[in-house]
């Protein structure tokens, strides 16, 4: 049975087929941190459940006291039958943290399933990032520049990817296909790879190879890249306003240099990055160095229940790349097969 990816993930398969030359940009920003908030969040809940029932019966306490062991009470009765601790606590200590673990039960069952979204915003919309998917997961969509550089010809591109492996466990492995121009349907278009890791404490890293195979032709060449990514937990929950700040910083031949050094076609090596604020669970800003210049942009996931993400993106605000700022808008969706 087809299910939903969980909301982090959801961000990363819709948007990590990534950026595509001078022309496009596709998605909102790769994949998010493998996101261990996830909605496992809302099962803190359960967790605090048994916490408190722990509390209660380690000491020697009836189960009956909270409930018992719905599951198996006759093995709860044993356990609190069990020899009591050597140093047992008093009965005011015992209250005090019981207590302390229901008011924190109560705030957690306040914020109810039903806020938690199945899709989660981007974090760049033209510079990769270290995270990826993992084995089935698929993400789809397309972007819109109301004009190309140098001309005042709008553009679109559409695009699927797909992931292979598992970043968790071993490594993970994204391989995306573009259509280059939805104006000459499937006449040009690229493949690109990404090896990624994830590591602890959120951080990840990643190779990729942008333009690997071209048909027809691209505006920009094969470029190729490493970065790093981390996220920092400003908040205990991602429900909460400004929790999350992701930053990634990479280096990267091809399109990641200066344009004048694309332009003189020198063998260099550029540095691009991104900086992410998550300021609501649903909506996040980030301002982006693509090598050449600086793009800054939202990224929103408007429903709770369908997992799309819109992404904005003002490009070449500093003008030191291109012929002016310019408009781009990605939308994706991303699932997972099994």
């Amino acid at each position: 049975m087809k299910q939903h990816l969980s909301p982090i993930a959801i961000a990363s398969l819709i948007l990590s087929l990534g950026p595509f030359g001078f022309t496009s940009s596709v998605f909102a920003g790769e994949l998010r941190p493998s996101d261990h908030d996830k909605i496992a969040e809302t099962c803190q809940a359960c967790q605090l459940e048994g916490a408190i029932l722990a509390e209660q019966t380690a000491f020697g306490i009836s189960p009956e006291f909270s409930g018992g062991d719905r599951a198996n009470p006759e093995n709860l009765e044993a356990q609190t039958q069990d020899s009591p601790p050597e140093n047992p606590p008093t009965a005011q200590q015992i209250e005090q943290r019981t207590s302390q673990l229901q008011q924190r039960l109560q705030v957690l069952q306040s914020n109810p399933l039903q806020q938690i979204y199945l899709g989660a915003p981007g974090t760049s919309s033209n510079t990769p990032t270290a995270y990826g998917g993992s084995l089935g997961s698929v993400g789809v969509g397309f972007s819109y520049q109301e004009r190309t550089r140098y001309t005042d010809k709008n553009d679109g591109t559409a695009g699927l990817v797909f992931s292979l492996g598992n970043p968790q466990t071993a490594v993970g492995f994204d391989v995306g296909v573009t259509l280059l121009d939805l104006s000459d349907w499937g006449d040009r278009g690229s493949f690109n790879f990404k090896l990624h890791k994830a590591l602890p404490q959120d951080f990840a890293v990643a190779v990729g190879i942008e333009n690997a195979l071209i048909w027809g032709f691209s505006d920009a060449d094969t470029s190729t890249y490493a970065v790093g990514s981390k996220r920092f937990r400003l908040k205990e929950s991602s429900q909460d306003p400004f929790s999350r700040l992701s930053v990634s910083l990479g280096v990267g031949n091809g399109r990641f240099r200066t344009e004048d050094q694309v332009q003189d076609d020198e063998g260099s090596i550029g540095v691009f990055g991104s900086v992410a604020l998550q300021i609501l669970p649903a909506a996040s800003t980030f301002v982006e160095w693509t090598g050449q210049d600086l793009n800054l942009g939202a990224s929103i996931a408007p429903f709770r229940d369908f997992p799309v993400v819109i992404t904005p993106t003002l490009s070449d605000v500093t003008g030191t790349a291109g012929d002016g700022t310019r408009f781009t808008i990605g939308v994706g969706y991303g699932l997972s097969l099994f």
